[in-house]
């Protein structure tokens, strides 16, 4: 029997056919390593009659030995409840890989995550770093790809150092026996980061190999960028709230347990830092030979390390207030 790489997409109820369908066609493309094939998960949420749903049509037409479609009539547990989904299509799998809808991966991401997985017992994912593929469609996503470009240097550092790193929103090659074993937590917001949290106290690590990379959208207006965000600070206000004392407690090194308390708490004060997105543009600069790209990566890095502390503040006060944070969708670029 040949072994796969099984690849899960969570599919939400908002995302339109056109994305779809540009994912099932990026994804076929993807180069498979020696030996293995791929067989694609697409795990589609419905607010309509399955057979309502143009998307469901689309996906079903598709179906074949390479693409399977799970078709979900609720939205329990949100990204997490629709892998836990996709999870239980699988037997054994000895690699399960993680894509988002808009993910559109180099066509070598499997093969350079694989080689990184296989490295080391330690490894529980591989990855590679991202890329908008909208930078100048407007100022939101100038911020976007500057927040992307910083993050991306900070993560090959702390992989280069063994610091805790959180690459990606599990958009990866896993460790298929790990995930089968642990799952997604349902109750969590952020269910990425809590399993690379549980991963490191498990004696786990993330793994980054820069030989291919990963696109995708970045959002293009405001709202959207500021509810992504609440989102975003939502896990990490869950990473402090559930993992401050196992972290502590637990036999992981200085300098995993500071690099993890700065992930989860630097956010909220990155205004303060904010000075320092022009030390990174400078050393960008230097380092790529050329002034303008950086510069302005620099101002809107600027600016975005205010937006996000602002963020910071008003999900701190609704998770005092109870009123929580609630799952918005976003515009896709047409």
């Amino acid at each position: 029997m040949t072994e796969k790489i099984e690849i899960l997409i969570p599919v939400s109820p908002y995302e339109p056919e056109r994305i779809i369908r540009e994912s099932v066609k990026s994804l076929k493309q993807l180069e498979m390593p020696e030996g293995l094939q791929k067989q694609l998960h697409y795990i589609i949420d419905t607010d309509k009659h399955p057979e309502d749903d143009e998307r469901v049509e689309f996906l079903n037409e598709e179906a074949s030995d390479e693409v399977n479609v799970v078709v979900r009539t609720t939205t329990r547990g949100r990204r997490a409840g629709a892998l836990n989904e996709g999870l239980e299509q699988l037997e054994d799998p000895e690699y399960v890989a993680i894509f988002d809808i808009d993910s559109r991966p180099g066509k070598n991401f499997l093969k350079a995550c694989k080689v990184q997985l296989d490295s080391s017992e330690e490894v529980f994912m591989s990855t590679c770093p991202r890329k908008i593929l909208n930078p100048d469609r407007n100022f939101v996503t100038r911020l976007v790809d500057a927040e992307y470009d910083f993050l991306m240097d900070m993560q090959k550092l702390l992989d280069r150092t063994e610091g805790f790193n959180h690459f990606n929103g599990l958009i990866a090659v896993l460790d298929g026996q790990y995930l089968m074993e642990k799952g997604f937590d349902e109750s969590r917001m952020c269910e990425d980061t809590d399993l690379t949290q549980r991963a490191y106290l498990d004696g786990k690590r993330p793994a980054l190999n820069t030989e291919s990379y990963v696109g995708e959208q970045a959002v293009t207006n405001f709202p959207d960028l500021y509810n992504q965000k609440l989102r975003w600070m939502n896990g990490a206000i869950e990473g402090l709230r559930h993992f401050t004392k196992p972290f502590i407690s637990s036999n992981l090194s200085l300098k995993v347990k500071v690099s993890w308390f700065s992930a989860m708490a630097g956010p909220f004060f990155s205004a303060l830092f904010s000075p320092f997105a022009f030390v990174h543009s400078a050393f960008k600069a230097v380092l790529e030979r050329r002034i303008s790209t950086p510069l302005s990566r620099g101002v809107h890095l600027f600016i975005f390390a205010w937006f996000i502390t602002f963020c910071g503040i008003v999900n701190i006060f609704r998770s005092i207030t109870g009123k929580g944070v609630e799952w918005k969708a976003s515009d896709r670029e047409l």
